[in-house]
């Protein structure tokens, strides 16, 4: 067997480390956590919330209806963004209702 490249090296160490200091810098005390949960806890905020909450679930149902897993690759990527963008938004929106919500997608965004 070839043994694992430079590259894959690189790739193997720091994917994990990525989505683990996004938790660190935006929900944490020692980096925006503070202010993010500040922004988000107004009562305005949780109902924007609940919008996006509506809008990923019709997302993904248009993505169920249009078989998107069997699109071009670049098509996939391009929804794979979209559909993190918008559960990570839902769960940064409703930081209120659910502190813990934001932290649990950044983390559950981690390769195994």
């Amino acid at each position: 067997k070839d043994p694992i490249s430079l590259v894959q090296t690189v790739v193997l160490v720091f994917v994990p480390i990525i989505p683990t200091a996004v938790v660190v810098v935006a929900f944490t005390l020692m980096g925006l956590g503070l202010d993010l949960y500040n922004a988000v806890a107004r009562a305005n905020t949780d109902n924007a919330g609940w919008g996006v909450v509506a809008l990923t679930a019709v997302w993904f149902c248009l993505l169920f209806i249009c078989d998107a897993h069997r699109a071009a690759l670049a098509v996939q990527i391009t929804v794979g963004v979209i559909s993190a963008a918008l559960m990570l938004g839902t769960a940064i929106l409703k930081g209120v209702s659910y502190p813990w919500a934001a932290p649990l997608m950044v983390l559950l965004f981690i390769p195994t």
